[in-house]
């Protein structure tokens, strides 16, 4: 009997392991996407996050110790879009592995947490999501050489950007090219290079969204357990037959979707249903969040629409 529950907390402990090694970056750090209650100027860092905390949460000097020790860097992740929400999101690099565990209570300053993991594709590469600053929608046939000329128009990059986009970048090509609205302009960039978010964020004269696709986010909400308990979708990332599952326990349902730009797309009422089509919101390939509430709580959902 021992030998048996030794075997299964050496097995518990390795899964554990891997969950957390699936987690790191090439940088040895973890990034968090990070949803604070208030809006933030584009220069917000990781002072102004440790100051915001202390303010907003009253958190401890050991706890700003905790941070001041921990936190590697704080950036607005939408930095040129001045929208609801997207000026209220953080990515926040850190050596700890578990920063969630420490955020999620935070309730004052935060409303949602999520860690970046499992972001590596089952063809090799890392997928970013990258909108482009352009006033006519791209051809079809946009591709990298496409990209990096119009890196180079807008941002004019040094000759080492240039060499590295080059060798980094695998392929680009239109998200959705039978969008028939700026959508177009979103465009799938593929690369061995699992940083790329931040180091194309340096030519923002040319791109003004961009956003690592990964696995299904490890989400963290502050108060809300209950109703997240209570919803489920399925199959994540999100596909043509995925479904919003609604349990026994929910008489009725309201769900805000808005895009990565904060603009809201659907706004729909639900009384006793059950099961709730992905399908039926026709949304194209990108990044959404999924406000749920109901009359006691409200929660808000990340997902990738493949």
């Amino acid at each position: 009997m021992k030998n048996i529950l030794l075997i299964l907390l050496c097995f518990v402990s390795f899964n554990g392991i891997t969950q957390v090694e699936s987690c790191a970056f090439s940088d040895g750090n973890y990034h968090y996407f990070v949803w604070l209650i208030d809006s933030v100027p584009q220069d917000f860092d990781k002072q102004d996050f440790i100051n915001y905390l202390e303010a907003n949460s009253n958190i401890s000097n050991s706890d700003i110790n905790f941070l001041q020790q921990n936190l590697v860097e704080v950036y607005r992740s939408l930095p040129y879009l001045e929208s609801d929400p997207a000026n209220k999101i953080l990515r926040i690099v850190a050596i700890d592995p578990t920063l969630n565990t420490f955020l999620t209570p935070l309730s004052e300053s935060i409303h949602q947490t999520s860690q970046y993991c499992d972001c590596l594709n089952s063809d090799g590469y890392f997928h970013f999501y990258v909108r482009l600053i352009i006033d006519e929608w791209p051809p079809l046939d946009f591709d990298k050489t496409d990209f990096i000329n119009h890196i180079q128009i807008n941002s004019n990059p040094s000759n080492s950007d240039l060499v590295f986009l080059e060798s980094s970048i695998n392929e680009v090509y239109v998200a959705s090219p039978s969008s028939q609205t700026d959508n177009r302009k979103t465009l799938i960039v593929t690369s061995d290079y699992d940083l790329m978010m931040p180091y194309l964020y340096n030519f923002f004269e040319s791109l003004n969204l961009v956003e690592l696709i990964c696995g299904e986010p490890l989400l963290s909400t502050n108060v809300y357990q209950d109703l997240t308990d209570l919803i489920l979708i399925y199959p994540i990332p999100v596909v043509e037959t995925s479904i919003i599952s609604l349990r026994d326990q929910l008489n009725s349902i309201e769900l805000v979707v808005y895009d990565v730009t904060g603009k809201t797309l659907i706004n729909k009422s639900y009384k006793d249903e059950k099961v709730i089509k992905m399908s039926d919101f026709n949304l194209i390939s990108g990044l959404y969040f999924l406000k749920f509430s109901n009359e006691n709580e409200s929660i808000i959902k990340k997902i990738i629409v493949k």
